[in-house]
């Protein structure tokens, strides 16, 4: 396909292939077998299909076995209950078939759910057994095989595996539920589950009672006939959900509740593995975190350690952990910018150099510590080794060869002695590539994969910067063939806020953007202070502004032009979701002497309407912090304009703004609260509401749709002509 082409189609296949994501393996556990090692994984038949297989790889042979196919089962996926519906919408699930699944260390049995149904496959996996349990979900398999623990209407329930009884063990009721994580647990801490086995006859449950939540309502005017939905939601400076554990002895059913010393709101990580089991509780501001071993026959809890951190304790993908007799953490060193670092600890003391910054760890032995991290650089993610002997030193892994800096990813053996598999993409290639080796950092023996995602049909042109004071990393893209002489309209494309990073070394991150530049715009993305990857001094320093967001895309927009100096300032544009939407409707509100135009999808524009541990974590409560909102709201609570900059009423910017009626993340609140104060401000604007959209759009029309319009928009808004 001629580039030209696939610009020409892109925003129908991105759409149709969810932004060509389809067709890659992912939720790959990697098994030691009877008949030797193995992978096991979901993916889809084809880079455009929207269902996912799972398939098993045997890594000796290469052979690819499927062991379910949803298209084979008389199972509708669409027919899931509202609890489980709700949590793909907090993993941000896009596609449909098998989205999860549990399983033995040995292989022998799998368990999943598809449309509500409970399903369990054994080995040889010759045939997949419908258990007829409707409204089951997120079912995890017992250490030994032989029962199953799952969520169904607000409780839990287990799977006798050899006689297929079912007993259930907690019973939701009103506004209480058992055994799943709760909404603000599973948005914004990482934990998007609430049960877990703790040896073959016990289970570690979360009791949510929302009692306590404000409820708001969910509503589709397009559909005046169906009742809104209510939520509970738990905005900045109101009640969270009461959260509590219990231990469950599957073989009685004594429960044991989990009693903490002091009560804690947040229980933000719970971590079961051989060597027992860790919990993560963190208080209301976040500026300390409790880490307790649980006892698993007496449910009593012991605090190894408390971290306090100001202006708040980060919470780190696989840590706490326990390895041994030793407590491993992922805690802040803090100094300036640039002189500060997020390390490894063993009982409290940092094992790796100061130049790494830690995004997750991977695995723990005796010996040494695996991570993903950057090393003053955060484009490039790779993993490292990291040294238990107290040198403080680290050994990237560098496998496979060759490679260039990008992205590289490890996941370790399901079993101790399973393999291990390495993605890896960069700037050289679009898609990803996936490997299986017998050892960590050993590529002599390498299974593949195989990728079935399309390929866009064209490559992005990027060029790397680090622009402003502040030396922030931006990418850049042009239009292909541009002109020496040419000025060219420039179009910002951040996300900009914390918890996500729009610049780095993978070429499959700049797509739509470079679609966009082929739209006649020079696309620049910026990651601004509060971003991650570099340190976390320059992560705090969006504590109790966000508004400085803005001041980072404006300095950074500045010194690339300096740089690029066809760069058109005159002709500025910004587009953005979410937190993004929010930097773009602020940019136009506050600089419209820069911004010419703007695109805003899925704003925040009142903060306090927002929920408690994102918000309150950067912005402090709002009764005692009100200075922090008032800064960084685009609106007050009675819809008035904050802060805004009078528009230039013969050439006022344009200003597009987007929202899903069904968003119960970011509530499409939000975005008519803004048009409701723009309007009263006399300020032109469009609103384009979409119906039964959540915060993310997998609709394939509406996502095709959403680009076109886009383009559409700020090509008129700067009169860009192609």
């Amino acid at each position: 396909m001629r580039d030209m082409d696939a610009y020409a189609t892109f925003a129908r296949r991105s759409a149709r292939t969810r932004r060509f994501t389809l067709g890659l393996p992912r939720s790959v556990r990697s098994v030691m077998t009877t008949d030797g090692p193995a992978a096991y994984f979901l993916r889809a038949a084809t880079g455009d299909d929207p269902v996912n297989q799972l398939l098993r790889l045997d890594l000796h042979t290469g052979k690819e076995t499927v062991i379910v196919d949803p298209y084979t089962l008389a199972v509708d996926d669409t027919q899931m209950t509202a609890e489980e519906r709700a949590q793909r919408e907090r993993l941000r699930e896009q596609a449909g078939g098998v989205t999860s699944f549990d399983m033995t260390k040995d292989g022998a049995t799998i368990v999943f759910t598809l449309g509500g149904e409970l399903f369990t496959s054994h080995t040889p996996y010759d045939a997949v057994e419908q258990r007829n349990i409707a409204g089951a979900f997120d079912p995890r398999i017992a250490p030994d095989g032989a029962r199953v623990a799952f969520c169904r209407d607000g409780g839990v329930a287990v799977l006798n595996c050899d006689t297929g009884t079912v007993t259930a063990l907690c019973h939701g009721q009103d506004t209480t539920s058992y055994g799943r994580a709760e909404f603000i647990a599973a948005e914004e801490m990482g934990r998007t589950r609430g049960h877990w086995w703790l040896n073959a006859t016990t289970l570690l449950v979360a009791k949510v009672d929302e009692t306590p939540v404000d409820v708001w309502h969910i509503s589709d005017p397009s559909r005046p006939n169906v009742a809104s939905r209510p939520v509970r939601y738990p905005a900045a400076g109101t009640a969270n959900a009461a959260v509590s554990l219990l231990t469950i002895d599957v073989t009685t059913g004594t429960t044991t509740p989990v009693v903490f010393a002091h009560n804690h709101p947040y229980i933000a990580q719970v971590n079961a593995t051989a060597h027992g089991t860790v919990i993560l509780c963190q208080s209301r501001d976040q500026q300390n975190a409790y880490i307790y071993r649980l006892d698993a026959q007496t449910a009593a809890v012991t605090l190894l350690r408390t971290v306090r951190q100001t202006p708040w304790v980060e919470l780190v993908s696989g840590v706490p952990r326990l390895a041994g007799d030793s407590l491993i953490t992922v805690e802040d060193r803090l100094g300036t910018a640039g002189d500060s670092s997020r390390q490894v600890c063993v009982d409290g003391e940092p094992i790796g150099p100061d130049t790494l910054y830690v995004r997750d760890v991977i695995a723990v032995t005796d010996t040494d510590v695996t991570v993903h991290a950057s090393d003053q650089d955060a484009t490039i993610i790779a993993p490292y080794v990291l040294a238990r002997d107290g040198s403080r030193t680290a050994r990237r892994i560098m496998f496979p060869q060759p490679v260039d800096d990008g992205i590289h990813h490890l996941v370790a053996p399901y079993s101790d002695d399973g393999w291990w598999v390495h993605s890896y993409t960069g700037m050289a290639n679009t898609t990803t590539r996936y490997v299986a080796v017998p050892e960590r950092d050993h590529a002599a023996t390498q299974t593949p994969l195989t990728v079935t995602a399309h390929t866009p049909g064209f490559h992005p042109n990027v060029t790397f910067m680090t622009v402003g004071e502040n030396r922030l990393n931006a990418a850049l893209i042009l239009p292909d063939g541009l002109d020496p002489n040419a000025r060219v309209p420039v179009l910002l494309d951040p996300y900009g806020g914390p918890h996500a990073q729009r610049v780095l070394r993978h070429a499959g991150m700049y797509l739509s953007s470079a679609w966009f530049a082929a739209q006649g715009f020079a696309v620049l993305i910026i990651d601004g202070r509060g971003t991650p990857g570099r340190d976390p001094a320059f992560e705090h320093e969006v504590h109790g502004n966000f508004a400085l967001t803005l001041d980072d895309q404006i300095a950074g927009l500045k010194a690339a032009a300096q740089i690029e100096q066809r760069l058109d300032l005159d002709r500025v544009a910004i587009r953005g979701w979410s937190f993004g939407g929010y930097l773009a409707a602020l940019a136009v509100l506050r600089r419209p002497d820069i911004f010419r135009a703007a695109v805003a999808g899925a704003p925040v524009t009142h903060w306090q309407w927002y929920d408690t541990h994102y918000t309150e974590r950067y912005l402090g409560e709002p009764a005692t912090n009100p200075d922090a909102y008032s800064r960084s709201n685009l609106i007050t609570a009675e819809q008035t304009l904050v802060s805004a900059t009078d528009w230039d009423d013969d050439n006022p910017p344009a200003l597009l703004l987007i929202h899903g009626l069904a968003d119960d993340n970011v509530v499409a609140a939000h975005t008519l609260a803004l048009s409701s104060a723009l309007l009263a401000d006399n300020r032109a604007h469009q609103v384009l509401p979409l119906s039964g959209v959540t915060h993310m759009t997998p609709q394939e029309q509406v996502a095709e749709a959403l680009l076109t319009q886009q383009a559409r928009f700020l090509q008129q808004a700067l009169a860009v002509t192609r």
